[in-house]
C-alpha cells in the first residue's frame, strides 16, 4: 500500500511539473509516425565559397520570435557587409517587413553594424539609414539554416495548409524558396540561385506529410562579363513537413536521391516507389519546359538586378 501511495505521489509531481515548465515544447508531446527533425545539408567545399574574408567576422541573427542564434561563418558576414555598403545593390523599398536583425561583429567580437532582414522569403536587406539593398542569396541561405535547429525561418508566418496538394498555392509560393536554400548550402557560393519543380505524390499520415517531387536547379555567378552557369541538375528529392498543435507546418526534413555516379534506378528508388520509377527516368531524359522557367526567373532577375549588359546564354 506504501509503494501504490509512493508512486502515486511521484506520479503527481511528475505532472505538475510538466504543467509548471513552459520550456518543455507541447508538440514534442503528440504522437507521431516518425521523430521530428530538422533538414540537415552537408556543408559547402571550400572551391565553392567565396572570397575568403581576411577579417575573422561573426553575425549575431535575432529572429523575429526574439530567438538570437550566433553564425560563424565569416565569408558569409563579409558578404553581407560588402552588400550594404555597395550602393549598386540599393534599390526601393516595396513595403517589406524587415522582421529580423543581423548584427556583424569584427575579430575581437566588436559590433560593427547591424542590419534589418526582410520577412517572407524576400532577399533583401535595410542598413541603419534606412536604405534597402540586394540581400546576397548565398548569405540568406546560410541565414536560414542557421535557424532550423531551432525549427525557425526566415520566413516567420506561420505555413497554413490543409495537406490538400491540389490546394497547392502554400507550396508553390514557399518551395522555391527552400530549394533554392538547399541549393546554396550543397553547392555553394554563387551570385543567384533558380530552382522550380513538379510534384509527383504526397504521402499523408498523422502530423506529417511526405512529398515526392523532381526540382530543377541552377546556380549563377557573375564572371567578367558573362552571368554564366556554373551549376545545373535535376534531381529527385523527397520533402518532409512536420504539422504543430496550431496547425500550421514546419520542413523537418529534405533527402536528394545520389547521382554522384549518374543517373540510375536506383538512386531514383530511394525516394520515388517502385511504381513512379519509370515515369520518373522518362521524365528526368526530358526538362525542357522546366528548364524555360528558369530561364523565365533568370531574364527577369537579370532584369530587378541590372544585369542586363551582361552576356547569358540560356
Amino acid at each position: 500500500m506504501l509503494k501504490k501511495l509512493e508512486g502515486t505521489v511521484a506520479l503527481f509531481l511528475i505532472l505538475a511539473l510538466l504543467t509548471s515548465c513552459s520550456s518543455i515544447p507541447v508538440d514534442s508531446l503528440i504522437g507521431r509516425e516518425e521523430p521530428t527533425s530538422f533538414p540537415v545539408l552537408p556543408d559547402v567545399t571550400a572551391a565553392s565559397r567565396p572570397d575568403r574574408s581576411p577579417e575573422a567576422y561573426t553575425m549575431q541573427l535575432e529572429h523575429a520570435s526574439g530567438k538570437t542564434v550566433t553564425i560563424e561563418d565569416a565569408d558569409a558576414a563579409r558578404l553581407l557587409l560588402l552588400a550594404g555598403v555597395d550602393l549598386s545593390q540599393r534599390t526601393e523599398d516595396k513595403g517589406f517587413v524587415f522582421a529580423h536583425k543581423v548584427t556583424v561583429y569584427d575579430g575581437q567580437h566588436q559590433a560593427l553594424v547591424t542590419f534589418d532582414i526582410a520577412d517572407g522569403g524576400e532577399p533583401y536587406g535595410r542598413d541603419p539609414d534606412g536604405q534597402v539593398f540586394f540581400l546576397p542569396q548565398y548569405c540568406q541561405s546560410i541565414l536560414e539554416a542557421s535557424l532550423w535547429p531551432e525549427y525557425l525561418s526566415l520566413w516567420s508566418e506561420s505555413w497554413q495548409w490543409n495537406g490538400d496538394t491540389d490546394a497547392t498555392g502554400a507550396l508553390e509560393i514557399r518551395l522555391p524558396y527552400y530549394l533554392n536554400c538547399f541549393l546554396a548550402q550543397t553547392y555553394g557560393y554563387a551570385d543567384a540561385y533558380f530552382s522550380t519543380y513538379r510534384l509527383y505524390e504526397a504521402k499523408n499520415g498523422k502530423h506529417q506529410v511526405t512529398l515526392n517531387m523532381i526540382a530543377v536547379r541552377k546556380a549563377c555567378r557573375i564572371q567578367e562579363n558573362q552571368f554564366s552557369t556554373v551549376f545545373s541538375d535535376s534531381i529527385p528529392l523527397r520533402l518532409t513537413l512536420d504539422q504543430s498543435v496550431s496547425g500550421s507546418w514546419r520542413l523537418s526534413s529534405v533527402r536528394f536521391a545520389d547521382f554522384s555516379k549518374g543517373i540510375s534506378k536506383e538512386a531514383v528508388r530511394s525516394v520515388f516507389s517502385y511504381e513512379l520509377t519509370k515515369t520518373i527516368m522518362d521524365d528526368l531524359s526530358d526538362t525542357r519546359s522546366m528548364e524555360e522557367s528558369l530561364n523565365l526567373q533568370i531574364r527577369s532577375y537579370m532584369l530587378l538586378h541590372r544585369l542586363n549588359d551582361l552576356v547569358w546564354e540560356p
